[in-house]
């Protein structure tokens, strides 16, 4: 529960990645973000539907919809993948 505007409640692996994808442009980041918001989120939110516990509205259908959209456009701005 979010309490006075405080990022204290955001978990530390969506901090890590949203450093690594804003400071280090790291595709790194970008696969944490895309595993954890892709399995988690998502997986509890399509639960969530099915199960009849939220409704299937815009809204609940505009944040996949939103995260689609990052996960399509965000390695655009990221550096090559380079091997080593």
């Amino acid at each position: 529960m979010l309490t006075n505007g405080s990022s204290d409640d955001v978990s530390l692996p969506a901090k890590i990645g949203a450093w690594l994808i804003l400071k280090r442009a790291s595709w790194i980041g970008y696969l944490l973000g895309l595993i954890v918001i892709g399995i988690c989120d998502l997986t509890f939110l399509f639960a969530m539907v099915v199960s009849g516990v939220i409704e299937l509205n815009a809204g609940t259908v505009g944040g996949p919809v939103l995260w689609f959209l990052a996960v399509v456009v965000t390695p655009l701005g990221l550096p090559t993948w380079r091997r080593t």
